[in-house]
C-alpha cells in the first residue's frame, strides 16, 4: 500500500473526504473536469492520486471562494 499524505483533505469535513476516497477513478476524472483546472490530456495522464489532491484543493479553494463571497467585506 502506497502512502500519500495531502495537507488539502485535512480541511475538508468528513463527510467531503468520505465523498472523494470512495468516488471511482473515472468519477474523480470526470469532477476534476469540471473545475476547468486541467485540460483533457492531461487528465487522461493523471492516476488516482492525482485526481484526488486536485478535488481536495479545487474543494478547498471553492469553500475559501464561497466564504470569502459571504462573509467577505469590499473596501473602496
Amino acid at each position: 500500500m502506497r502512502f500519500c499524505y495531502f495537507a488539502d483533505m485535512d480541511q475538508l469535513s468528513a463527510e467531503q473526504r468520505e465523498l472523494l476516497l470512495l468516488s471511482s477513478t473515472e468519477s474523480l476524472r470526470v469532477m476534476a473536469g469540471q473545475t476547468g483546472d486541467v485540460d483533457d490530456e492531461e487528465l487522461e495522464t493523471m492516476d488516482r492520486l492525482d485526481l484526488l489532491n486536485l478535488m481536495a484543493r479545487s474543494t478547498v479553494a471553492k469553500r475559501g471562494a464561497a466564504q470569502g463571497a459571504v462573509g467577505g467585506s469590499i473596501i473602496v
